[in-house]
């Protein structure tokens, strides 16, 4: 689908992504050196002289606020390490420094790394795509439960998407793309040996094989049996739609009001429910739109690195989202300039999936589309339905629509003659392009 909805869902995407952008660069200020920057537990700084007597350990801790009485990481010893950079409880999936083998090939690290030896926790995360190596990046991933993330590959888009917007600021490590882990780990069947001897709870099964990666927007579906395009979709893989066969009997009619392409308030017209904050009334359509089995999308992509994929996704509030938004930009934008706009949407949908949202380009459309956004204000009244969403009107203060102009009831300022000589011109091209056809054909019949 492409990205037509970019506009209206930005205020969403921005505030997620400064969001976290702020956390990166509040924990970045906790790295006082390249990654690791952690200490020995026996207090003395590490150096590049000094032999390798302690042994590396992986294991859950836990991070809280920095302003409570835990507020700090503690090694097996009990000794203090550093300051936490979250202000939440959390698990963290962390490497600790607990001794002599330090996977330094994984960590880019000048400390060498002695053979036969690795950590013994789950340096896999056995169901996650393991994309971090600062503070900033362990934090984001703390955030993330373990259950929510899937392993991946450098097969995977999300390999070229963080490094580019980063790596100015943090190095990135991708165990994905070291011999000594994609090795060790060829596949998922590995990876789920791996987690089960360790006891490592994941909802990964050989039974349930399929990868699954969700946020707020949406969640997709990828691996597994699913990597044969001509299965359909198990059941029991959908997890924020219902059935569309088994939904509620009873449309839900909702009213969505758009400013400056953006979505700003829904209103149930059934039992006057409203939401209005952008998260809120985010999460409502997510609801509404999963109650009626709407959003759901089997296709098979293009993926940057260049293979074609197969991927099952749910979208529900991004689906209703989009058709309100495409019909309220009909409704009041100018012919031309939704011409371009869809032109420069399509540009916009393929830097976003590639990963250039910061950059030149992307903010120079961003621009574009906003001011293209100026005047599509109005509300929308739709259906969500059995899995569809129906169209049902819409109202603007903008609009571009006439109805004296467009009405078969009384002429208004339209005059049918003028017709006239637009048909003309516009035949005039066709008309000669006949003409040179029937000589080419006579010529071809001597």
């Amino acid at each position: 689908m492409a990205l037509s909805l970019a506009s209206a869902a930005s205020v969403v995407l921005q505030g997620v992504f400064r969001a976290g952008w702020a956390c990166i660069k509040f924990c970045a200020s906790f790295q006082t050196n390249s990654f690791p920057s952690f200490r020995p537990t026996s207090g003395r700084r590490k150096t590049s002289r000094q032999p390798e007597r302690k042994r590396w350990r992986w294991g859950p801790r836990r991070f809280t606020s920095r302003t409570c009485a835990g507020s700090s990481w503690r090694s097996s010893s009990g000794r203090r390490c550093r300051p936490t950079p979250c202000t939440r409880t959390a698990t963290c999936w962390a490497p600790r420094w607990h001794g002599p083998a330090s996977p330094a090939g994984w960590w880019g690290s000048p400390r060498r790394k002695e053979p036969g030896t690795s950590p013994t926790g789950p340096r896999a995360r056995a169901t996650t795509r393991f994309v971090s190596s600062s503070p900033a990046t362990r934090c984001a991933l703390a955030s993330r439960p373990l259950s929510k993330q899937r392993p991946g590959s450098c097969r995977m888009i999300d390999a070229p998407r963080l490094p580019p917007r980063t790596q100015h600021l943090v190095g990135v490590v991708a165990p994905w793309r070291l011999p000594e882990f994609y090795q060790r780990f060829p596949g998922r069947r590995e990876l789920m040996d791996y987690a089960q001897k360790h006891g490592i709870p994941v909802p990964v099964t050989p039974q349930t094989p399929w990868s699954m990666d969700e946020n707020l927007m949406h969640i997709s579906y990828e691996a597994g049996i699913l990597e044969n395009p001509k299965n359909p979709a198990p059941p029991g893989l959908y997890t924020k739609t219902c059935d569309p066969a088994t939904s509620p009997d009873t449309p839900d009619v909702l009213e969505i009001e758009f400013e400056k392409g953006v979505p700003v308030k829904v209103t149930n017209v059934g039992d006057g429910t409203v939401r209005r904050s952008a998260l809120e009334l985010f999460m409502y359509l997510n609801d509404i739109a999963g109650k009626h089995g709407v959003g759901r999308i089997d296709i098979v992509e293009n993926r940057f690195v260049g293979m074609k994929s197969r991927g099952i996704y749910e979208t529900p509030a991004g689906t209703i989202l989009y058709h309100a938004h495409l019909d309220i930009e009909a409704f009041t934008m100018d012919r031309e300039v939704r011409k371009i706009k869809q032109g420069l949407s399509l540009k916009f949908s393929e830097l976003v999936y590639n990963g250039f949202w910061h950059s030149p380009e992307g903010e120079f459309l961003r621009h574009c589309i906003a001011r293209s956004q100026q005047a599509v204000a109005g509300t929308v009244r739709l259906s969500v339905f059995k899995g569809h969403v129906s169209i049902l009107g819409r109202a603007s203060p903008c609009s571009l629509y006439n109805e004296e102009l467009v009405s078969m009831n009384v002429q208004g300022d339209y005059e049918p003659a003028d017709a006239t000589g637009f048909i003309n011109i516009n035949s005039l091209r066709l008309k000669e392009y006949h003409r040179l056809q029937s000589k080419v054909t006579a010529k071809q019949a001597e």
